[in-house]
């Protein structure tokens, strides 16, 4: 089975959004709210290099057609975020922030500096595959001010999924004390929605001062949160 990757980036880093929407090696790209854009690059190479067996990548990988074939897809990929990686001297220093799952890695890149505030990320086993998933979090201030600002940043993503015609309700967002959560019922898995909602909300902390959300099966009763990602700058 290939393992899906997903990269999630701004708008900034992008040649050309209208081409990226209408590249044949792009076969999903949303549009997100606050300048963002999240897009599914696919060239045939990945079914072997991103295989879930390790034997079979393994073995793809130590075949000179398949890295050469492997080369061309990433300086294809590279045209696409043009401005992004003449910031950087190579592909792998734009990587962000890596969030990998079972189906799927999420790759956030770009070229910012600083310290980015990643919230802690929690979840059930194989949470991109749910269609029905409880989201819940904490955030560091209780403030009328934050909660009006966490409860307009959810609306956005909500409208956002509803027009991308992936999500089929979300229970309004319920906030006790510091916590918040909420129910939400999507058309696939819910992976690239959850996901495009962790991009908002690290976006927005300084507003809405989230400091952890997670992902989980309504089932799931042990739900943790902990870093996530084997890359992360800042």
């Amino acid at each position: 089975m290939r393992v899906r990757r997903v990269v999630v980036t701004k708008n900034s880093n992008v040649a050309d959004i209208g081409a990226l929407l209408r590249h044949e090696n792009v076969i999903k790209c949303w549009r997100l709210p606050r300048e963002y854009v999240l897009f599914e690059f696919y060239h045939p190479v990945f079914d072997q290099i991103y295989e879930s067996d390790p034997q079979v990548k393994h073995t793809a990988l130590g075949n000179e057609s398949i890295r050469s074939q492997t080369a061309a897809a990433s300086a294809i990929e590279r045209g696409l975020l043009g401005p992004l990686y003449r910031k950087t001297q190579s592909p792998s220093d734009a990587v962000m922030l890596l969030v990998p799952a079972k189906t799927v890695f999420y790759e956030f890149v770009g070229a910012r500096k600083g310290r980015i505030p990643w919230p802690d990320l929690g979840c059930s086993p194989g949470w991109e595959s749910l269609r029905s998933v409880f989201i819940t979090g904490q955030r560091e201030s209780v403030s009328p001010e934050k909660e009006a600002a966490l409860k307009e940043v959810f609306q956005e993503w909500l409208d956002t999924m509803k027009e991308l015609g992936v999500m089929n309700q979300a229970d309004s967002i319920r906030l006790v004390g510091h916590s918040f959560e909420t129910v939400g019922e999507f058309t696939e898995p819910c992976g690239d929605a959850a996901i495009a909602l962790y991009m908002l909300l690290t976006e927005t902390r300084k507003i809405t001062t989230v400091q952890s959300i997670g992902f989980f099966a309504p089932t799931d009763t042990i739900r943790r949160y902990l870093p996530i990602g084997r890359t992360r700058r800042g």
